[in-house]
């Protein structure tokens, strides 16, 4: 029996909703104009990284924090200015 989501309660609210998300090192997939994206948090070499993945195009992006993800350019706006407005559809607990 498939689970039905309730897509606008997986929305993030604000913006320090998503920054104290990512910083305790959840993970995302989100939906913008048609491109999906997973967001993860990864450790290389000791060093806690951010990814943005486009699952579409197959391309990657490492952050140094969620500052910088969220300056992130996604098409003509920066991430900081659509993530309320992203669809989320999948996202850790």
């Amino acid at each position: 029996m498939p689970i039905n989501y309730d897509l606008e309660e997986m929305r993030f609210k604000t913006i320090s909703e998503f920054k104290q998300f990512i910083k305790s090192g959840q993970l995302c997939n989100i939906a913008w104009q048609g491109k999906n994206y997973h967001i993860c948090t990864l450790w290389m070499n000791g060093d806690k990284k951010i990814l943005l993945a486009d699952m579409d195009a197959e391309k990657e992006w490492l952050f140094k924090d969620v500052d910088d993800l969220l300056m992130h350019q996604m098409d003509e706006y920066h991430l900081k200015d659509i993530i309320t407005q992203v669809e989320v559809w999948e996202r850790s607990v």
